[in-house]
This record gives C-alpha cells, structure tokens and sequence, in this order.
C-alpha cells in the first residue's frame, strides 16, 4: 500500500501438510476416545483404572452402581485409601497387582453389599514398568446366593438319605404316645411354643422322648415346610465338629473339599436345627454358637465372610446344664440364649399310666416291621408297671423288641421277661386277700374287672362279642381294655 493505493502485493506459501495430518489424527484420537468411552460405560461390568501409583483414574457408571459411590468422590484417591479410609472395596486388587507385578483375581466385598470377582491386569510401558492397572470387576451376588441355595441343597440332599438308611421303621401313626395327663400338658405346650421362633431348651433323662419332642414343635410351626436337621453334639469329634455344624472354605485345613462345604447351619436355614446334648459342645465352640444365636449369621471355617441363616434352634440335654454353668463348664451367657422356653420332659417313672399303651404302641409297630402276631399278656404288663425304667421309653422299646424277636412263641407272659423285669414278690395267695386279710374293695373291683375282660377277650377275641357276653357297650370294653393295658393278637376293627 502507497498513498493510499495498492501497488503491489505479495504472497507468503506455507506447507501446512504436516499440520492438516496433525489435525486429522487429532479427530482421529477424539474419536477413537469418544468410541473408548462408550465402550466403557456400556459395559455390564465394572471397570476401574489406575496409575502406576495406585491413584485412581477413571471408573466406570458398572461400578459406580456396584459400590454405591459417585465417580467424582473415587477419582484422584489413592486405592489403599478406597479400602482403608472409605471401605468401598473389601480389598484393593490393583495393590495386589502393582506388588505382584502380574494379574490377580481375588472376590471383594463392596460398600453396596454386593459380592463381585475382580481381575486386575497390569498394563507395562517400554522400560517394563507398570503405568497402568486395569480392573475388572463382575458383580457376583446372585451367583453366590445360587451356589449357596445348591450347597444346601446338595447338603440336604446327603443328610436325607442318611436319615432314610437309618431310618428302619415308617410309623403309621403319630411317633408320641401321651396317655398321662403330664404328657398331655406337655404336648399343649409344644404345640403353643411352636408357633413362635423363641430358641428352646429340652431337658430330660437319655430316652424319654427328647428328639420326638423337638419333632412335634418343628412339625407345628410355620417351618415345617423347611428343613429338621439333627445334630448330637456328643458323636461328632471335637475336632470336627466346628466345621461340621458352620462349614468351611476351601483351604481351610489340610483335607478340605476343593470347594469348600456348607455346614448343619446352612443346611437348615429356613428350618430348624436340634442340638442333642447341647452340653457335649466344647467350650471354645460355646461362643460361636452363642453369635449365631445372637446375630443369626455364620463364618466358615477358613472364611472371613459372615453367611446369613434363619434358623430356630432347639437344644436337647439329659444334665442338669445349671450345674455345670456352676462349675464352669458351660457358658452362662449361652445357657440363658438357650433357656428361652425351657421344657422338661418327666422320665417314665412318672408317668406309668402311660406304660399299657405304649406297649401297646411297639407291639403293634414290631408285628408290622417283621410281619409277626404277637400279644403280650397282662401279667407282662403288671411287671411292666412295677419297674421303675432307668432307661425311659427306650428301654421299654428294646425290652419288647427282644422279647418278640427271640421268643418263638406268639403269646408272651410274664415269664418271658428279662430277669431284672420280673415281680419277686408274686405270691400263691387268692388276689383277693391282703396281708391285713382283705383287699380295699377299690382295688379288688379293678382286679376281678381286669381277669374278667382279660379272660373274656381271651375267649371271645372282638369287642362286641366281649360286650355282648359282658352286658356292656363296646366302648366301655375299649375303655376299660386301655385302662389295665389289655392288648390283642388280632385288635379289634373300628367299626366293632
């Protein structure tokens, strides 16, 4: 420009072919970042990046919803500080990586709740050293529940065919015989008690029917569609007996199942579980049973974790559990866990009303179980009253069991008996005449009521020909057959 006026002009040429590839591999980078980040965060997975150092990166929305934290809240921390200070993850596996230098997959616990499985890989630069950690992160929690619901399954499963193996008699009819009032009044009880989740204590001397007791409360209350899993403390080896009743992990101890084993306590969730003789427990594993009791969870064996369970416990024990909270050998803590709802169940002695029936219950049962037709005679089952049973129903059972397996004969007396069961004090004399001379007249109605249906039945074999040849109705001969224990080879039909 001169004066105003343009007298020339000049042009400048630039090669900015350098420039314009720069550019388009700019677009190039900011497209392929665009693509990475939906890549990202579509993913179902979590993923988690770092540094070299450990300094969170990026996260992406997957693991955002897995831990329950925002993404601005996790990005600049360091990820000892996530675990340590935040407690987000369980555990750091990009720690784990930078110290092992390879990748390592481990299973967290997030602050969500959620269990994941968490591989993370170590990304190196030229010289080999780690710039970068990636971390996948795959939420697990319903596959974990899965396995749980299968082990226990699994573990049902076994402990069901052994009760079956066990299992030699399939009772027609209800498994307890309550002919005496205390039984009566137990049984109403139970039946109350079972209708709500209270932990209870069964006590009792060995063989009156504990375990039949524990059945009864588990068959009446809103669980008895769940599982009944019976344990006797007593049989299992101290040894083994922690990872028998809670499970284990897998590398527990030297032994274990690869994948690890779901305890009796996991097997019963949603059930019941019997503790018989709860007092056999080792001390040392009073306490954990007293944390299951109080925080309704599980650790296994080997395990860090806690497993949820909803259980009721019963406890079953034939020792007086007071004592030994005295002498130091129980917890008393636990025994009070355990004593919510005590109940105790009188031995045989105490109830020897009972006694004609039932003998007339495992008569009946044994004849089935080896298709016999046996009876026993009431002179049996006067000596039957007359013994004090120092083993209960069990005893009982076995007597009879005995005596009509190795008997031949299809009538069984009194001189059939075991030695310890027979009266010495049987004596020649006319039944109606005491050692005063006479026999209260009370007694001597049920005697002479007693030898005549006896008698009658012996003759007649049905209860209405004994009613009729008696002048009585069946169902005063029905009675009065319970009352004194008289029992039949062939019993009479209901209709009769």
């Amino acid at each position: 420009m001169e004066d105003g006026e343009i007298i020339g002009a000049v042009a400048v040429l630039q090669d900015i072919s350098e420039l314009e590839n720069i550019s388009r591999e700019l677009e190039n980078v900011k497209e392929l970042n665009r693509e990475m980040d939906a890549i990202i965060e579509s993913s179902h997975d979590g993923l988690y990046l770092t540094n070299g150092k450990g300094t969170t990166l990026r996260v992406n929305e997957a693991f955002e919803n897995l831990t329950g934290v925002p993404a601005n809240e996790m990005v600049g921390l360091n990820v000892e500080d996530l675990v340590r200070e935040r407690g987000i993850v369980s555990e750091s596996v990009s720690a784990l990586v930078l110290q092992e230098k390879k990748p390592v997959t481990i299973i967290q616990r997030t602050l969500a709740g959620r269990t994941a499985l968490t591989t993370g890989t170590p990304v190196f630069d030229r010289k080999g050293r780690i710039f970068r950690v990636v971390s996948n992160v795959r939420d697990i929690t319903e596959l974990m529940n899965l396995k749980q619901q299968l082990e226990q399954a699994q573990g049902l499963s076994k402990h069901y065919e052994s009760e079956l193996r066990a299992l030699q008699i399939q009772y027609d009819t209800d498994k307890l015989v309550a002919g005496s009032r205390k039984m009566k009044e137990l049984l109403d009880n139970v039946t109350r008690i079972a209708q709500v989740d209270s932990t209870v204590l069964i006590t009792g001397e060995s063989g009156t029917g504990k375990e039949l007791i524990a059945e009864a409360i588990h068959a009446s209350s809103p669980r008895r569609d769940g599982p009944f899993i019976k344990i006797n403390c007593g049989a299992i080896a101290r040894n083994l007996l922690e990872s028998e009743l809670f499970g284990y992990d897998p590398g527990a101890f030297t032994g274990a199942k690869k994948g690890g084993r779901a305890g009796y306590f996991e097997l019963a969730h949603g059930g019941t579980i019997l503790l018989d003789e709860v007092s056999e427990l080792p001390f040392e594993l009073q306490a954990n049973l007293l944390r299951v009791i109080e925080s309704k969870e599980i650790i296994r064996v080997g395990g860090e974790k806690t497993i949820p369970v909803d259980v009721r416990i019963i406890a079953a024990t034939n020792r007086d559990v007071a004592q030994l909270v005295a002498s130091s050998q129980f917890r008393e803590d636990l025994y009070y866990r355990l004593n919510v709802v005590p109940v105790e169940v009188p031995p045989l002695r105490m109830r020897k009303e009972e006694i004609p029936l039932l003998t007339a219950h495992f008569i009946k049962l044994f004849n089935k179980k080896y298709n016999l037709h046996k009876e026993l005679l009431p002179d049996a089952i006067d000596d039957f009253m007359n013994y004090d049973w120092p083993g209960n129903v069990r005893e009982l059972e076995n007597v009879i069991e005995r005596m009509m397996v190795t008997i031949p004969r299809d009538i069984l007396t009194a001189q059939d008996l075991p030695n310890n069961l027979k009266n010495p004090r049987r004596e020649n004399v006319h039944p109606l005449i005491s050692v005063e001379g006479v026999l209260p007249l009370k007694e001597a109605v049920e005697f002479v009521e007693r030898e005549i249906i006896s008698h009658a039945y012996s003759r007649y074999r049905a209860t209405r020909e004994v009613a009729k040849h008696l002048g009585i109705d069946p169902s005063t001969v029905l009675r009065k057959a319970a009352k004194y224990g008289i029992t039949l080879a062939d019993p009479p039909k209901d209709n009769e």
